[in-house]
């Protein structure tokens, strides 16, 4: 594994490894499916609980890449009780040229 990018800490849930901004803490995994995994974790800065997304290979291909950009797009504007909204976008990678997470 790349050393952890500054800012950011590394915690291992469910043989899934989340490297996060350190504002986010107390991390627990809540669930997975086809295209990601989502853990639970506090975010120090706002005192929310908030959920965390992270994407399996989202550029692995054109398809992929359409598919997650989509999604940033509506979570951006949607508004709805039953739907988390979008509070942040990050990778824990350091160079474009190492930009492989989201």
């Amino acid at each position: 594994l790349d050393p952890v990018r500054s800012g950011f800490h590394r915690v291992e849930i469910q043989q899934t490894t989340w490297d996060v901004p350190d504002r986010y803490t107390a991390l627990r995994a809540i669930g997975s499916g086809a295209y990601g995994t989502v853990c639970s974790a506090m975010d120090q800065d706002s005192k929310e609980k908030v959920a965390i997304k992270k994407l399996y290979r989202p550029f692995q291909s054109l398809i992929h890449a359409q598919r997650a950009y989509r999604e940033l797009r509506l979570l951006r504007h949607i508004q709805h009780e039953n739907v988390i909204r979008l509070l942040d976008v990050f990778t824990p990678d350091s160079t474009l040229e190492k930009f492989q997470t989201l």
